[in-house]
């Protein structure tokens, strides 16, 4: 008799652990738009209120966001730089899909005077950049994330890459390539990219997409390979023209919008613009957005007419050359990225003359969640380094539980039409099985 009531208090233990591993989860979806004209708001941020735990609208304005148990008293919270955010009670909110609407906070001051030696334009910039050992991580952490990466040919996606991974970084001190990368789930279509015969041989084209878009962040890259003496003697800050453009408020703080582009008088190949949002208060740039807009730069001046062929086959609907935005999230007085978007050209061998065929890739990186205590390092396994190994090479097992139930974060979410060239012989849903072996 003791041994059968041992048996089933033992039974009854193992089928209480065995339902909290499998907790269950809310899922909270909508669209997020501007109050003030009902436009989307791409790249919301969208996360549980004093954590990490979140993800990003995508670029129609919509997110869907699955809720761990644990979470599930939490306030949900949905912001947007120069919006009044939006908090969502989780407990007392369904798991039907709702609009939110965000109302604006912008103060346009076209004719805003410098008086202030503090709110002074170089002060701006030379507190920025000399507090970014202040703002952000010394010491290492760790984040999971999905990564998407989609190679356009015009307007039709011709390859699709997906992967569920976690990322072990020693902080902003250390170099990228420390940072520790493991692939935990990966899915991909056919891949219907064109490449010259010289691209082939030359390997040209195969490339680690991740590793691609983590080396885009601009404040790592600065902040490792500058020393900061001043305005005038630092590599950035002198190379840039730089000019105020708005006083931006979210949640009551201020924030400085400043623009930037190269300075017509550097006789440098590639020129660069973009803009700043700098928080007022702790000089925290928490986002960054850059653009190559054009081939050559200055060399145009010798050659316009091979300049602009060149611009009109490789720019992107002839806006840009390659884009970057990065987003980063205060949690604990430091800040992390909690997005990454940039785009590239692919190959030449597709372009005409006329601009037609333009092959491009979207890389989009969004961090779930950041763990920095201890406690959460023991939780992982394990990373694998980081290597320049081509993600659609690589052989793997394609989980499709793991892909129905995971938090797709549908980053941006894909346009049928823009599907009909790759699915023009078989669905994207059989090409991951295809591709991978089922398990």
């Amino acid at each position: 008799m003791r041994i059968l009531f041992i048996l089933v208090f033992f039974v009854f233990c193992l089928t209480e652990l065995l339902s909290q591993g499998n907790s269950s989860v809310k899922t909270i979806s909508g669209i997020v738009y501007d109050n003030s004209d009902s436009t989307t708001l791409p790249f919301a941020s969208i996360h549980i209120v004093a954590s990490t735990y979140g993800t990003v609208t995508n670029a129609d304005g919509y997110f869907e966001i699955k809720i761990p148990e644990r979470h599930l008293t939490d306030t949900l919270k949905i912001s947007f730089t120069g919006f009044q955010s939006c908090l969502i009670n989780i407990s007392q909110t369904d798991s039907t899909s709702s609009n939110y609407f965000l109302k604006r906070q912008t103060n346009f001051l076209p004719d805003f005077e410098l008086i202030e030696y503090r709110d002074s334009l170089t002060t701006i910039l030379f507190e920025a950049f000399s507090r970014l050992n202040l703002n952000y991580p010394k010491q290492q952490y760790y984040q999971d994330f999905f990564y998407r990466e989609m190679t356009f040919f015009d307007d039709q996606i011709v390859r699709l890459i997906e992967a569920a991974a976690e990322l072990q970084d020693f902080g902003f001190d250390s170099s990228i390539d420390r940072q520790r990368v493991k692939v935990l789930e990966l899915r991909k279509s056919d891949s219907f990219i064109e490449r010259s015969l010289l691209a082939r041989i030359a390997g040209y084209g195969k490339r680690n997409g991740i590793l691609i878009a983590i080396k885009q962040d601009f404040l790592r890259r600065y902040k490792r390979n500058n020393v900061f003496h001043s305005f005038d003697k630092d590599p950035f800050l002198a190379f840039y023209d730089f000019q105020f453009e708005e006083l931006v408020l979210k949640d009551s703080v201020n924030f400085y919008s400043i623009s930037f582009k190269t300075n017509p008088e550097k006789k440098e190949i590639m020129h660069y613009s973009g803009t700043l949002m700098v928080n007022a208060e702790n000089y925290a740039i928490e986002e960054f957005q850059y653009v190559l807009p054009d081939m050559f730069g200055n060399i145009g001046k010798d050659n316009p007419e091979r300049t602009e062929e060149l611009n009109t086959a490789w720019n992107r609907n002839g806006q840009y050359l390659s884009k970057t935005i990065i987003k980063y999230r205060e949690f604990e007085g430091v800040y992390y990225p909690y997005f990454i978007q940039c785009v590239l050209p692919e190959s030449s061998s597709a372009v005409k003359k006329d601009g037609t065929g333009q092959q491009f890739t979207e890389y989009y990186v969004v961090f779930n969640e950041t763990y920095i205590s201890k406690r959460d390092f023991d939780r992982v396994k394990r990373r694998d380094k980081l290597v320049s190994k081509d993600l659609y090479s690589i052989e793997f097992d394609y989980n499709e539980d793991f892909w129905n139930n995971f938090s797709i974060l549908d980053l941006p979410r894909i346009d049928k039409n823009a599907l009909k060239l790759l699915e023009a012989d078989q669905s994207i849903n059989l090409q991951f099985k295809k591709q991978g072996n089922e398990k």
